[in-house]
């Protein structure tokens, strides 16, 4: 009989919880992400903190360890993505925010500089952005330049000087 990869990685995460002292609930779902299934595994803890480390970087951590156990106990490729407290879903929105500020800020500071000419003149010019935010807008390279390419066309038809993201 088959062991079901959503049980496998709440035992594993489970265990390696118990090893750090962490009372946790675990709960498992098959859920499709990026064109593929994949098993999401929320772990709800009142030390969410210690288990998202640095970053997320102990999240990622612990995420890839229990892919790499997952699949040799199984042996065949089963995405395992952890979430704690919603995390990935508020690090998504606050890189999402990042990104379109960093955009704004630097079509003002283009907007805002004057660009000397040979002739001794001085112009200003401006920029239009395009972007878009890997993997919700796009699940590869190319596809997400197609992507980011709309939006800066999107940019320009709107007027000069303008940030559109994917979805805005």
């Amino acid at each position: 009989m088959r062991e079901e990869p959503e049980k496998f990685a709440a035992e594993v995460v489970g265990k390696v919880l118990e090893s750090w002292a962490i009372k946790a609930e675990l709960e498992s779902q098959v859920e499709e992400s990026e064109g593929e299934q994949a098993v999401v595994l929320k772990i709800k803890t009142e030390e969410p903190g210690f288990i998202i480390g640095y970053h997320g970087q102990t999240l990622k951590d612990l995420e890839f360890i229990t892919n790499l156990i997952v699949y040799r106990k199984l042996g065949e490729w089963n995405r395992v993505i952890l979430d704690v407290g919603d995390y990935r879903e508020k690090r998504k929105e606050f890189l999402e925010t990042l990104a379109q500020r960093t955009a704004e800020r630097i079509r003002g500071i283009v907007a805002r500089a004057e660009h000397p000419l040979d002739n001794g003149r001085k112009v200003k010019v401006t920029i239009s952005i395009g972007g878009c935010i890997y993997p919700q807008d796009a699940q590869n390279e190319s596809h997400l330049l197609r992507m980011a390419d709309k939006a800066l066309y999107l940019a320009k038809e709107k007027g000069k000087n303008r940030v559109v993201f994917c979805g805005d």
